[in-house]
């Protein structure tokens, strides 16, 4: 789980760039979560937690924060603020009995190598009259990255990512162990009118062995085309974000 800070740099740049205006898709998943004053919220896979970092001040008052990630990439100063805890550890290893309240899996669950032990372990975590929240995406998310990618003979090494958990399967997944899972989607576009930054998001989906100056040569070539063609690269995006509760799985 997990990665490179400069890519996720990258990515996070042209989305707040290009997304359609509006409020972000960071700032809608904050606002559905609901964080009630002196809640125990745990997030699972928080990366470098730099969601939370521009959402801290927002928290309610007494909130405990529980960050947990397999990388250790969190800053120390934000480790060290009021009622923030960080573990490195990975998810499948956690031990928490009925302790949170919430529990954020953003952007994480389709990577994980054992999906039904990670959900025990989740379910495990949670009280009796807590809620998971957390997002997906379509298999047909981006696709235009992988089309592009295709046609300079180039594989992404993260084009079948979303195939073990995603929107289309999300109910049967998930439905194993909640008895309520709410689904909500949003589709829209990215529409990126510079070729140079088109050009560096769509290398940061490459994998490390691929990324040399003829590859990103060949994919220029083939981003003039487009840019000639309709003046942008139209980038689609198909995500969910989704609330389990009422646990139905025996707890282990």
């Amino acid at each position: 789980m997990g990665i490179d800070g400069m890519l996720l740099d990258i990515r996070n740049y042209v989305h707040a760039k290009y997304a359609p205006p509006g409020k972000l898709w960071e700032n809608k998943i904050y606002d559905s979560i609901d964080i009630k004053e002196n809640d125990k919220l745990l997030d699972v896979g928080c990366g470098n937690a730099s969601f939370w970092e521009r959402h801290y001040a927002e928290l309610p008052a007494g909130v405990e924060l529980t960050l947990l990630d397999k990388r250790n990439t969190v800053s120390k100063d934000f480790i060290e603020k009021q009622n923030v805890k960080f573990v490195c550890d990975d998810i499948c290893n956690m031990t928490y009995s009925s302790e949170f309240n919430v529990i954020l899996a953003k952007d994480m669950l389709y990577l994980v190598d054992d999906f039904d032990t990670c959900v025990v372990k989740i379910s495990n975590a949670l009280s009796t009259s807590g809620r998971l929240y957390g997002t997906c995406y379509s298999v047909n998310h981006m696709m235009e990255i992988y089309q592009a990618l295709d046609k300079i003979g180039i594989p992404s090494v993260h084009q079948n990512q979303y195939l073990q958990f995603n929107l289309e399967n999300i109910k049967e997944k998930l439905g194993k162990h909640f008895s309520f899972i709410g689904i909500y989607p949003q589709e829209d576009s990215l529409i990126i009118k510079n070729i140079n930054d088109a050009l560096l998001f769509i290398m940061s989906y490459i994998a490390d062995r691929e990324q040399h100056e003829g590859v990103q040569q060949e994919l220029w070539i083939y981003l003039k085309k487009v840019f000639c063609r309709q003046k942008a690269m139209v980038i689609n995006r198909k995500m969910c974000f989704f609330i389990a509760k009422d646990i139905i799985k025996n707890r282990v």
